[in-house]
């Protein structure tokens, strides 16, 4: 079980790897969501972000919890953009012309996912090999219009309006067509999509409107995030996970005080009774072991919390405007 990323610094560098566990095509609010998930997994996560977006074109966001007298659009996009900057997502600025399946034998090294455009490209080297139990069968292209060639295990599709770009997936059952003004078009057909966002295409995946949700900002982010989960999942298992282990992953911290005394054993007996009676004690071992790296990436003592809620508070900061601030303050004096 993969280790949270470590949350020292509020402003965390992404990886800069140019190789994706996950490419995720929307910036809007499903899209990020799903990768503050996914990149904390440990999931080397890629946001594809350009084009229209509905909530851009929202003028006030009203009804998101937490924000009692609401938020501004421009502020509360910037605030998703730095939280999944911070979980460890990259950006690219750049729209998708192009989603296409590849099998390991059509000339593209299944090994290792890499990226390579106009401006540059770049290679995993050792690092793509240790992640070469990931690479096997299937696989995606992304072409963007910016000469990108992304390749990746997974595909998480988080636009609403154009679809246009997975028309050459190899499915063509999950789109249907329309008559609009004496016109023929296309459209994704989200009955193919269940509940956690998985599609008949092993590895491809849809959050947000387009699934099937309520078009309102905090539903997307909802699913979003379940769709992650899905997404953490699959890959768990795809790594070798038994399906109880991955499918139970979680992410959430706990006050240090409240750990059971025994929650070693408890992780171990927790893995044994996933596991087939066949595996071998290294096996146990090794998940045991990571299992408990997890859970104890998870427990935090007070004055870690207490540092967390000032960092976290100075990072809302970031993004209040100055004069509101200091109009603040001059009110309280």
């Amino acid at each position: 079980m993969p280790i949270e990323r470590a949350e020292s610094d509020p402003e965390i560098e992404p990886s800069g790897s140019d190789g994706y566990d996950v490419v995720i095509v929307g910036g809007g609010v499903s899209g990020p969501s799903a990768g503050i998930f996914t990149a904390r997994a440990g999931m080397d996560t890629c946001i594809l972000d350009r084009g229209p977006s509905s909530l851009a074109r929202c003028a006030y966001l009203a009804n998101y919890l937490g924000f009692p007298g609401g938020i501004d659009v421009s502020t509360f996009r910037a605030l998703c953009r730095a939280h999944a900057d911070a979980a460890g997502c990259r950006y690219i600025s750049d729209m998708v012309l192009e989603v296409r399946q590849v099998d390991a034998g059509d000339g593209l090294d299944s090994t290792v996912e890499r990226e390579t455009s106009s401006d540059g490209g770049g290679d995993d080297g050792d690092e793509g090999e240790e992640r070469a139990e990931d690479r096997a069968g299937e696989s995606f292209v992304v072409e963007t219009q910016d000469g990108r060639t992304i390749e990746t295990s997974r595909v998480l599709v988080a636009t609403k309006d154009d679809t246009t770009y997975l028309e050459a997936l190899e499915e063509s059952a999950m789109f249907t067509e329309a008559s609009h003004g004496g016109e023929t078009h296309r459209y994704f057909d989200r009955e193919y999509v269940d509940r956690e966002g998985r599609t008949p295409i092993p590895g491809l995946y849809v959050a947000g409107p387009l699934a099937g949700c309520p078009d309102q900002a905090i539903v997307s982010a909802g699913h979003g995030a379940r769709v992650g989960f899905a997404v953490i999942a699959d890959w768990l298992e795809n790594r070798g996970y038994p399906p109880a282990l991955a499918r139970g992953y979680w992410d959430w911290l706990s006050k240090e005080k409240s750990r059971d005394e025994n929650w070693k054993a408890h992780a171990r007996a927790f893995v044994e009774r996933t596991l087939p009676e066949e595996a071998s004690e290294e096996r146990v071992e090794e998940l045991s072991s990571e299992l408990q790296a997890h859970t104890d990436a998870l427990f935090v003592t007070s004055e870690e919390a207490e540092r967390r809620r000032r960092a976290g508070h100075r990072c809302l900061l970031d993004h209040v405007d100055d004069r509101v601030i200091e109009a603040y303050l001059e009110e309280r004096e």
